[in-house]
Order: structure tokens, then sequence, then C-alpha cells
């Protein structure tokens, strides 16, 4: 008995030394990913441990983002990590007029470069319908704050002089009106108020540079209509120019933090 399992053994070892010897004819990728262009071609030498190898596999399905931050945002990103938020993160295109993909991120490097100030993210993308490329240059926009019900408005409208951060309004006559603001997060254009309006305010947009106190505004609906001041309005000394107004709208704002990234 111990003789037959002894003469198993060995049948078991050299199966397994065959099976290893029969792997050694096929090539195998380590992992799934794109390939690039052959590193060799048929007829080439080749041997064991060449750094070249015979083609590079890069992974990109997921595929990570580096990108950095100012120094000055890091508390922002920080808090709702630390807290186990999922912070989302979008990766646009160069001119940032397309989004390219939608994930999370994922991690932070433990220093400050001294050099920029800045501190690296790592962030994931899912990737399945392979829109990132490795060693692209994109646009990464991080959501790490959400105002519910934010009063935004557009950046243009607002002013900055001696007085701080302020607005023309446009009051139910029709006329020009100067509000202090204190401003919150901006992107894109709109420009979140902390305090000083309330959703339905009408701000100024164009021709401020002509505008005073107690001047009349004409208003430019949404659809394209024009509505010309009150007759009589602003008759006082100094004439009156007419300005287009805006409107302020009302909804959740979320803030950004980090940009550009390969």
């Amino acid at each position: 008995l111990r003789l037959a399992r002894r003469h198993a053994t060995e049948n078991w070892a050299a199966a397994d030394d065959a099976r290893r010897q029969l792997a050694y004819t096929r090539i195998e990728a380590p992992i799934a990913g794109r390939l690039g262009l052959r590193q060799v071609d048929v007829g080439n030498l080749i041997r064991p441990g060449d750094a070249g190898g015979l083609v590079v596999i890069t992974q990109t399905q997921p595929i990570n983002v580096m990108f950095t931050i100012p120094e000055m945002d890091l508390q922002k990103v920080l808090e709702p990590l630390r807290a186990g938020q999922a912070l989302p993160v979008e990766a646009w295109d160069r001119s940032e007029q397309l989004r390219l993909a939608a994930g999370q991120l994922r991690t932070v490097d433990n220093q400050i470069d001294l050099a920029t100030g800045t501190l690296r993210l790592k962030a994931e993308f899912p990737n399945d319908d392979e829109r990132l490329f490795p060693n692209q240059f994109v646009n990464i926009r991080l959501r790490v704050r959400t105002i519910p019900d934010a009063v935004v408005i557009p950046s243009a409208a607002v002013q900055y002089g001696s007085r701080g951060t302020y607005v023309f309004l446009v009051n139910e006559q029709g006329l020009a009106t100067v509000r202090d603001i204190e401003l919150g997060p901006s992107d894109e254009g709109v420009q979140s108020v902390a305090k000083g309006l309330v959703a339905g305010d009408k701000v100024v947009l164009e021709g401020v540079d002509r505008l005073r106190e107690g001047r009349p505004v004409t208003q430019v609906n949404p659809d394209g209509t024009v509505v010309a001041p009150p007759a009589g309005a602003g008759s006082g000394p100094g004439g009156a120019a007419p300005d287009k107004g805006g409107k302020g709208g009302k909804g959740g704002k979320g803030e950004k933090s980090g940009k550009k990234s390969t």
C-alpha cells in the first residue's frame, strides 16, 4: 500500500510538471487592458527577462486619474472624506465643453508639494466606454459640498469696489438700486450669494458702467421681450440711459475644488 501511494505521488508530480511545461507554450497576459504597439517582430530573438518585453499592457477599466488641488482647499476635501462621504468626480475634455466620464475620489497624497503648494489626489473611473485614454489630459471637477436652496446669479452681475461686492437691482418702479452682497462659491460663470439677495430679485447684467442709483433700467425677459421703464421714471437730473437687467435664480449649488489633471 505504501508503495502504491509513493507511485501515485510520483505520478501526480510528473503530471504537474507536464502541465507546467505545457504552459510555457502559451503567453498569457497577467492583467486585462489595452495593448500597445508590439515591441518585437516575427524572427526577432527574445530572451526571458528582456526589459522591453513583447508588448506593453495598460489597464483602462477601471482607470485612475491623478490631479492636484491648492493647499487652501485641503480641508474642504478632507472633512467630507474623513466623514466617509463619497465625493463624485467628473472628467472633462481640454476645452471643458464635453464631459468624458464620472467617477469617485479614492485617496489623497500624504504631503503637500512645497514647490507648487498643491496636494495630489487620485480618482477612479469605471471607463466602461473607454472614453478616457492613458496619459490623456483632462480637467477634473470635484464636488465637495452642495448648498441647498442657494440663490445664484450670473458672475457678470457682481461688481467690486471700495464698498466691497455689490450688484445693481431693478426695483418695482423699474429703477436701479445698489445692494451689497456676500459671495459664496462660484462655478462655470454662476455665482452663489450667501447674503444680500433673495430668489426673484432682478440684477443688472449689462450697462453697469453707465448705471447710477435711481436710473431707469430696460428689462429683457427670458423670451426676448423687452419691458421699458415706466414713463417719467428717472426723469431727474443726470438723464436716463436705459440698461438691461436679468433675473436671479434659486437652486442647489455645488462647490468645485480641483482642476487640471492628466
